[in-house]
Formats: C-alpha cells, structure tokens, sequence
C-alpha cells in the first residue's frame, strides 16, 4: 500500500513538473511575439498585412475622350490666325453671352467663361521664353508663383489622367493653378495653353468643366 502511494506521489510530481515546463514555455513564446509585434491567439502567431490603397496606374497611351456628342456642333475657323473648333449652340449648356471675332473667342456657361482663346500680343514665337519674362498670369491675375508649368504634346483630361483630350503632336506649354498649395493660388483657377503656330503664340485658357474639355477636344490648327 505504502509502495503504490509512492508511485502515485511520483507520478503527481511528474504531471506538475511537466505542466511547469509547458507554462514557462508558452509564457517564453507570447513574451517573444510580443517582442515582435506579432499578436498572440494562445501561441499561434497572425501575421498582419497593412491594407494599402492601389496607386492609380496613368497609361502612356490615354484614349481619347467621347466626344460623338459634339458632331452636330457649329464650327467655327478663324482665318486669320488659323485654327477652327466646334461649340454648341447657346440653348445648350452656354449663357448665349459669347464673342467670336478674329483677336478673342470667349464662350461663356451660365456661371463662368468655360473656353477663351487669343493671340498674345508679342514678337515672342516661343512660349517657354514669352512666360519666362512674365511677371504674372493675365488672365487670372496672379502670380506666376501659383502655376506650374509643362512642356506637353498630349492634353489629357482634368478628370481623368487616362483620357486624350487633344493631341498637337508638338510641345506646348500648360501651365495651371489646380495643384498649388498656396490657397490664394485657387481664386480664380485655370488651366492655359500656350500654342506657337504661324509665327505667334495662341493662348488657350479653360477652366475646370467636362464643357471646356469637349470643345477643346475639337480644337484644329490649320
């Protein structure tokens, strides 16, 4: 009898003393995850991924803009400095307070001037030049501070970075307020485009409306 209570005693002992192994061990394992930053479910560890927003991915080719609805449009061709566009009729999007005449275009929305176009009065036949001795925008009337300036060939849309909105197979200079982080910079926001062709430098000036888009889209030099 005294035997058999000492086997028991022994194997009592064996249970605690593996228990305290098992103990100490997980305890060292959830200490190291811890170390590691890694949280614990009993010792399994859960490795988590932080979720990130996808980069938007800008096509080297944009496709162009849908444009169909503008072929009923009426056209218009300035002889004199050699381009033509399409526009829509006033009862359609347009206040019917615009001007057409060979030294400005001004096409106006029920709020704001949506597209205006105009030979800078210069010698200068290279944008890049003529705005590098400006001291501010004239249009806008701010400071060239507030614009960033590009030599592109292919105008994509405001809204969307992988839409064409006109191709001059050339460069010219854009330049725009949109970005800037000056907040004084967004009073009066545009985006211009300074074209040389036949000897000047066509000034586009448009601002941030799907409208403005679709007639420049139009946009021809002949």
């Amino acid at each position: 009898m005294k035997k058999g209570f000492i086997h028991i005693l022994i194997l009592i002992l064996v249970a605690v003393v593996i228990g305290v192994l098992v103990f100490y061990s997980w305890k060292e394992e959830v200490a190291r995850n811890q170390k590691l930053n890694f949280p614990t479910i009993g010792t399994r560890e859960i490795h988590l991924t932080p979720t990130q927003t996808p980069t938007p991915t800008i096509n080297v080719n944009p496709q162009p803009i849908n444009n169909t609805d503008t072929m009923d449009w009426n056209t218009y061709t300035n002889n004199k400095y050699k381009y033509s566009f399409r526009y829509p009729t006033p009862d359609k999007d347009l206040a019917g307070y615009d001007k057409y005449t060979d030294e400005l275009i001004s096409i106006k929305g029920l709020d704001w001037e949506v597209i205006r176009i105009e030979p800078i009065d210069t010698s200068e036949t290279d944008p890049v030049i003529w705005w590098k001795n400006q001291v501010k925008e004239t249009y806008t009337n701010l400071p060239k501070s507030c614009f960033s300036e590009k030599l592109e060939s292919k105008i994509r849309s405001l809204y969307n970075f992988n839409e064409l909105v006109i191709d001059f197979k050339f460069p010219v200079l854009v330049l725009n307020n949109f970005y800037s982080s000056d907040e004084s910079c967004h009073e009066n926001e545009a985006q211009i485009l300074l074209i040389p062709h036949n000897g000047k430098i066509i000034r586009v000036t448009h601002n941030w409306a799907i409208l403005s888009e679709k007639i420049l889209a139009t946009f021809k030099l002949l």
